[in-house]
Order: structure tokens, then C-alpha cells, then sequence
């Protein structure tokens, strides 16, 4: 099975972030920083990205000349210091063209800034990168090294192709540059290669009911009710009474099980996922 998804950095424009939701996508990706340098338009796409029924992330484009502590550091920084239950692993994106280090020396400087953020965060990294890159006697001469980081591919043919690096197949695929959705475009698309279930799972997401302290999601599902005339309150955030209600009124009109707290199926079936 395959989820929609795509990643944006300062080159995209949301028109409209709300159109996110319930069109098909399952999640994004968002750059937060490139070598010591951070995206200046991070923080206002992630906060209103995570108010859509999209699972988010964050990634880091690695230059191989820069300190690797400092890269991270200045990656932790733009994203708030931490990652959250719900939000989908940080990635190292690696495919610096300038990169001069050895073989031994690049490895050595991926390897610092994965254990730095793990150490960091709790959360072990997703590695970007391509079999055009990776395989390279000049860049990583498709070391495994790092196979047992989950990976995300880019990759623009009709399949993901013949893996490389030690890995039997990506987490997800990044299959085109040149994707257009909810009047975004040309945008880079993915697939995670999983069902909802499985995403879910990849970003610690618990169900979301009463009493749930994932504020931004709760958001997202009042946005998303009010849109399906569910919901009638402000999205405040707070999952009390009339969230739960509105809940339980669309988990009934679909025929589901109805208990007023949002789990993997009504969440498939409220961002028409």
C-alpha cells in the first residue's frame, strides 16, 4: 500500500493550508535547515501544517564541509529542541554535489549528526538520499554502514528501482519533482511505502479522544469536522464535550464504531486519506 505525501521547502507557496486536508495526502515533510543555516520560512508552514490532518516532519540538507555537530545543532534549534509524539522522524538529506571528505570521513560526519540527533531528540533519523549519489566512488561507494536507518528514496522512474547501500527497500519514495496539489506546484511528491497504520506507528501518533494533549491535531480534527458540518465550536485545541460529540456524529455517519475519540480508521476516513 501507498500514502500520498510530499515535502516543501522555501521554493513552495501554500496558498491555502486547510486544502490539505482531505486531499488525499497522509503527510509532509518541511526543510527546517541547510548547513548552518535555517529556513526562514520553517516555522510558519510548520505551524500551520501541523493543524492539517498531515502527519509533518522536518529535514536537515547536510553539507559534508561543515561541522556536523554545528549542522545538528542549528537543525534542533529551528525545530524547537525536540520531536513530538505524532510527528514523523527527522531526516538527514544527504547529496551535497561539493563534497570533497573521503569515503571514511564523510561516513564518520553522517554517523555524528544521526547519534547527535538521537541522542537529542529520542527519535532515530530517516536517511534521504538516491542510488545516484549514494552509489558514487567520489561520495559514499555504497557503504552500508547506515542500513539499518530507515530510508527515503529519490527515485523519479516508474518503480523505485534496484536498492543500494545495504538497504532491501525505502520507508518512503520520493517519485517526482515536479507534482502539483491543492494549487501547489511544481512540488516534490512521495509515497510511503505502508498503511495508515503503519504511518502512524512511524510517528508515534496515539489516538486522539478526550482529555488528549496533541493540541495541534485536536485542531486539525475540529478544522476538519467544521468543514464536514461536525463541528460547530472554535478550533481551540481543547478535545472536551462538543469535540468528542462532533466526533461520535461523523464516526456514526460513516457507519463506524462511535466513541468520540479518533484512531487510525476514522482519521483515514475524516482527511479522506
Amino acid at each position: 500500500m501507498k500514502l500520498q505525501g510530499l515535502d516543501l521547502s522555501k521554493w513552495n507557496t501554500v496558498p491555502d493550508y486547510q486544502k490539505l486536508s482531505g486531499s488525499g495526502l497522509a503527510f509532509v515533510y518541511v526543510k527546517a535547515s541547510e548547513a548552518e543555516y535555517k529556513d526562514t520560512t520553517y516555522a510558519d508552514k510548520y505551524s500551520h501544517l501541523s493543524e492539517t490532518g498531515l502527519l509533518c516532519g522536518a529535514y536537515h540538507f547536510f553539507k559534508a564541509s561543515v561541522d556536523p555537530l554545528a549542522q545538528a545543532g542549528v537543525f534542533l534549534n529551528t525545530i524547537g529542541n525536540k520531536i513530538n509524539d505524532g510527528d514523523m522522524p527527522p531526516v538527514l538529506d544527504i547529496e551535497d554535489p561539493s563534497e570533497t571528505l573521503t569515503v571514511q570521513q564523510y561516513e564518520d560526519a553522517i554517523s555524528t549528526w544521526l547519534n547527535h540527533i538521537e541522542q537529542a531528540t529520542g527519535v532515530k533519523p530517516m536517511i534521504y538520499t538516491g542510488g545516484w549519489y549514494w552509489e558514487q566512488l567520489k561520495t559514499l561507494d555504497n557503504t552500508s554502514r547506515f542500513k539499518d536507518y530507515p530510508l527515503w528514496l529519490s527515485s523519479y522512474t516508474p518503480d523505485y528501482g534496484p536498492m543500494f547501500g545495504g538497504w532491501a527497500s525505502p520507508t518512503i519514495w520520493q517519485y517526482t519533482e515536479k507534482g502539483s496539489i491543492a494549487e501547489i506546484g511544481p512540488v516534490d511528491l512521495d509515497y510511503f511505502l505502508g498503511t495508515p497504520a503503519d504511518l502512524w506507528g512511524f510517528a508515534r501518533l496515539k489516538p486522539i479522544g478526550p482529555g488528549s494533549k496533541n493540541l495541534s491535531k485536536t485542531k486539525a480534527i475540529q478544522k476538519r469536522l467544521a468543514q464536514l458540518g461536525c463541528y460547530h465550536g472554535i478550533a481551540d485545541g481543547y478535545f472536551g464535550p462538543n469535540t468528542s460529540n462532533a466526533v461520535i456524529e461523523f464516526q456514526k455517519s460513516k457507519g463506524m464504531p462511535a466513541d468520540g475519540t479518533v484512531r487510525v480508521d476514522s482519521w483515514v476516513e475524516m482527511f479522506a486519506i
